[in-house]
């Protein structure tokens, strides 16, 4: 049934239209009555009715100011008035207030029930239009984090922002830091060695680096299953660089003499999230190059912080050089090498070649890394601008070494061949199941599953979407759900059973991963 209230000042309108019209037959029931509007407008939001029927003439106020305050108090209410005038104008009006009907009197019997028919079917379809929406924005809320890290990290590999799903994903999750200046940070979360819960730690490390660093800008972090970044945007305007990497540092230094150990990368300051491709490859650089035992205080500062330009390097060519180191096309290697050293609208600064250079051959250390092979065509020492100055003194010789490279890549992709995908994802998938709410860690499912820690991480990308942390968290979250619906357990049991110890950090994830807080949500279901 759909709640209906009566506004006339006439007592036998009121009781006419109750007598001739049995509202049940409609799915109407009457809550209210009303002879003055006021009084209506009194009651209106305790009622909450689903339609408002009103006269239009009335001595207290008319039904036109009637409506425009009752959608006032209530935007989703329908209103039909009831009135004598013929007046295209004044109809014009209620239709411009929200007024849904416009019946003139003397009413038909026919058209009223037609009007109630029509609002009734109007209700449910707003009140399933409101469902849908209320539900995704719950999917929203619940998924934010998974949603949040699948757009950093599809913006920083395909480096397209342009694409429609990454727009579509920019606009759900209320960003609005397309264009402002920002620093990437990037830690090496795959040597985190501790007896606490390793998802905890991941956690924990999220929530002390946020506070450390909120001094200095807006922060929004995101993570794979081996790395975990900071993408701090908007810069305050005393930002101190100086300040910046040395707290950082000192962070890092902190973590690493406490039993984790991190490695850390710093991006340069770039103009916008356009640019965020780069920043992930020069925070690679920064520790590919740097190694464990860098005197960071020696570094001038100049080698990490320069503003970009407005314009920015075409990611397309890379992303097509390695589609093509994939699929083992050398034709397509040569071509996509020659483009991008043709490309002519990056503003050239010093050595800009050879930092491209190390970008892209960073990118195939990672990649080669993932493939067993006694010969590494990448090495750490080429990884250095004054070493590839050294081999490579033009460009003519730079382009030779890439091609070089990206082709002995592509043969040694090409002759791997890997276990079934499908029967390897779901021995890790259960083996997860079996043992999420212990410590359980990425090179603990991989030794398991009796694969590498990185082709696991392959497989739960291709295969299922999401990182092993997602997937990890979103098991101990819906057990959490079923145990705060279904028991009396106590919050800090809860925490415990679902794999976290520190019940504080248990419930921020809690929070942060689903949008309502674990009281809350108990008390909701």
């Amino acid at each position: 049934m759909k709640k209906l209230i009566l506004v006339d000042d006439e007592e036998i309108v009121l009781n006419s239209i109750q007598k001739i019209f049995q509202m049940e037959n409609y799915q109407f029931q009457i809550v209210g009555t009303f002879t003055n509007p006021q009084k209506a407008l009194d009651q209106i939001k305790d009622l909450s009715p689903h339609l408002i029927i009103t006269d239009v003439k009335m001595p207290y106020m008319d039904g036109l100011e009637f409506s425009s305050k009752a959608k006032q108090i209530l935007p989703q209410v329908q209103i039909v008035i009831l009135s004598g005038h013929d007046d295209f104008a004044y109809a014009q009006t209620a239709i411009k207030l929200g007024v849904s009907d416009y019946l003139l009197k003397p009413i038909r019997k026919k058209d009223f029930e037609a009007m109630l028919s029509t609002m009734h079917k109007k209700i449910e379809a707003d009140l399933s239009f409101e469902e849908q929406l209320k539900a995704l924005t719950n999917t929203l809320l619940s998924n934010y984090a998974i949603l949040k890290n699948k757009f950093f990290t599809m913006l920083m590999e395909q480096g397209n922002a342009l694409d429609s799903n990454l727009k579509c994903l920019y606009d759900q999750l209320g960003f609005c830091f397309a264009n402002h200046n920002f620093i990437l940070v990037k830690f090496v979360i795959d040597e985190i060695y501790a007896e606490d819960d390793y998802i905890s730690i991941i956690e924990k490390l999220i929530s002390e680096f946020k506070d450390q660093m909120q001094g200095y800008a807006f922060i929004e972090e995101f993570y794979t299953d081996e790395y975990l970044y900071f993408y701090i945007y908007d810069l305050h305007k005393d930002f101190s660089q100086e300040n910046f990497l040395n707290s950082v540092l000192q962070y890092t230094t902190n973590k690493n003499n406490h039993g984790l150990k991190l490695l850390v990368g710093v991006s340069q300051i770039h103009a916008s999230m356009y640019n965020l491709f780069f920043a992930g490859s020069e925070c690679d650089e920064f520790i590919l190059t740097s190694g464990t035992n860098l005197n960071y205080n020696k570094l001038p500062m100049e080698n990490f912080f320069s503003v970009d330009s407005a314009t920015y390097f075409s990611y397309s060519e890379v992303e097509n050089l390695f589609l093509s180191i994939f699929s083992n096309n050398q034709s397509n290697i040569l071509k996509s090498i020659e483009n991008i050293f043709n490309i002519t609208t990056f503003p050239m600064y010093k050595d800009f070649w050879y930092s491209i250079a190390i970008i892209i051959m960073i990118r195939m250390y990672q990649i080669q890394d993932k493939y067993h092979s006694q010969n590494k065509y990448i090495t750490r020492d080429l990884l250095k601008i004054e070493r590839l100055k050294r081999l490579c003194p033009t460009t003519a010789q730079l382009k030779k070494l890439l091609i070089e490279k990206a082709v002995a890549l592509a043969d040694l992709i090409n002759s791997q061949s890997v276990l079934a995908p499908s029967k390897t994802i779901l021995t890790a998938i259960q083996y997860i199941k079996d043992h999420f709410n212990e410590n359980i860690t990425l090179s603990g499912v991989a030794e398991h599953t009796h694969i590498s820690k990185n082709y696991l991480c392959d497989l739960l990308k291709k295969e299922l979407n999401i990182t092993f942390i997602d997937y990890v968290t979103n098991l101990r979250i819906e057990r959490a759900k079923y145990y705060l619906s279904n028991t009396d357990m106590k919050m800090y049991e809860i925490s415990a059973a679902v794999g976290y110890n520190d019940y504080a950090y248990f419930s921020q994830i809690f929070k942060r991963h689903t949008g309502i807080s674990l009281s809350n949500y108990r008390k909701q279901h």
